[in-house]
């Protein structure tokens, strides 16, 4: 019987072993498929990713190729061009803490994001991207995901450089321009028990398109904009008007 409990377990330590080999090897394409599905949940529009190198060893990892594409609205024609396009995203990743969750990533930091604006009669593009992430259920985007449970996470800094921002406003006969997107920086994502795939997108994609929407008000890019401002800042929650709130009087 010992010998047989003892076949037993060393059965199930080969299985194990054999498991956290394929998880490892694979982990590349999880968080590819992972940022993939739950971007498109939160946004309701296509995420799509041209690769991920994850070491775990190394504690980084780096995705390349993020784009986001123009939401698909009725009646409105939004160009090909990709809304939000990030050519590469650098995390630091806590190796230690990939044993105790929640996984620790120290920082996210974007290099040189393109955001693309495009202002259509009736609609803005990020304006539809907004309202889909105001209105999104983290848990019904976690549930894309590849795995059952989705893993718990913090993240010590959120940053973008400095990057570009295109504003077509072209389709109600204004000019296209490219202005200076400013950086982003957000501290202590998570909390103390960390946050799902899916809290923690919609949380930064809140704060990305407010950031960008406060920007195009600021450089008068479209009076739709303006006549939305109020209305997306009712909307996006308390930390996100704070914010804006915060842009306004450095303009005054």
């Amino acid at each position: 019987m010992r010998r047989i409990l003892v076949a037993g377990l060393a059965v199930l330590a080969v299985a194990a072993a054999l498991v956290a080999l394929w998880l490892y090897r694979s982990i590349d394409g999880i968080v590819e498929r992972t940022i993939e599905n739950v971007g498109s949940e939160l946004l309701g529009s296509e995420v799509s990713v041209a690769s991920v190198d994850v070491d775990l060893r190394g504690g980084r990892a780096t995705v390349r190729g993020l784009e986001v594409a123009n939401p698909q609205v009725e009646a409105i024609s939004f160009s090909g061009t990709p809304a939000i396009r990030f050519d590469a995203i650098d995390v630091a990743i806590d190796h230690g803490s990939l044993a105790r969750p929640p996984i620790q990533l120290e920082e996210v930091r974007v290099a040189a994001p393109f955001v693309n604006l495009e202002v259509m009669p009736g609609d803005v593009n990020l304006l539809v991207l907004q309202r889909n992430v105001a209105r999104a259920r983290p848990a019904e985007a976690d549930a894309t995901a590849p795995v059952e449970e989705p893993r718990r996470f913090r993240i010590g800094a959120f940053v973008t450089e400095e990057g570009t921002l295109r504003a077509d406003a072209s389709g109600v006969g204004r000019d296209v321009r490219e202005l200076r997107l400013p950086p982003l920086h957000l501290g202590e994502l998570g909390g103390a028990l960390g946050a799902t795939p899916g809290e923690l997108g919609q949380r930064v994609l809140e704060a990305l398109l407010a950031r960008v929407l406060a920007q195009a008000a600021a450089d008068r890019v479209s009076d739709l904009i303006d006549k939305e401002l109020d209305q997306v800042k009712e909307k996006i929650g308390d930390a996100l008007r704070s914010f804006l709130g915060a842009e306004k009087k450095k303009e005054e």
